[in-house]
């Protein structure tokens, strides 16, 4: 069976999380994970180089051609939102609507795809699939979708999206977060 988690969170990480990050990407390749994830700088790339060094499974869900220096690589998992099907388009545009404060104001910006992706960071790029957890660092230490803040950033949505499915969030702002995350794929039967 295929396990997918969300590695996500801030492109202005301190280098120790974007370690974490890293490694942490390497260690859930090992135990049969794939990631998701969106390109960014920061901590989406360090999840990203960690699971390409280890040639690793994962879906990039890119806002744009180029976006970071990252580039449609299918073969790669590393896909374009706008070449999704347009039924998967328009349920991320759907789900963002019934979970962004301001979706009206924004929904029809060229930013609006940076937030409508979130959704197949969580749920994938079919929308078929349920994140096992976010692995994530944000400047706010936020860990619950209903309390995130403006220094959530863009991991916000990822988090709105996750919480009322309940799946969990481990932010590395906290020194326990590995901790958690280790017993909760304990209760996942994922280790021992």
């Amino acid at each position: 069976m295929t396990r997918y988690y969300t590695g996500i969170g801030s492109e202005e990480a301190p280098q120790k999380a974007c370690d974490q990050a890293y490694h942490a990407a390497r260690r859930l390749h090992e135990l049969g994970y794939t990631l998701l994830s969106g390109g960014a700088n920061g901590m989406d790339i360090a999840f990203q180089k960690g699971c390409q060094s280890v040639n690793g499974k994962m879906n990039i869900i890119l806002p744009y051609n180029g976006f970071r220096n990252n580039y449609k690589s299918e073969k790669d998992g590393i896909y374009l939102f706008k070449d999704l099907p347009q039924n998967i388009q328009t349920e991320c545009d759907s789900v963002c609507a019934q979970l962004h404060p301001v979706w009206n104001k924004i929904g029809h910006t060229a930013s609006a795809v940076y937030l409508k992706r979130d959704v197949c960071q969580v749920r994938g790029i079919n929308l078929d699939i349920k994140s096992d957890f976010i692995l994530c660092y944000t400047e706010d230490g936020v860990e619950d979708g209903t309390k995130t803040t403006r220094q959530t950033g863009g991991t916000a949505m990822a988090m709105r999206i996750a919480t009322p499915e309940g799946i969990p969030i481990f932010n590395l702002y906290h020194k326990d977060a590995l901790n958690r995350l280790s017993i909760h794929l304990k209760e996942l039967k994922v280790i021992t």
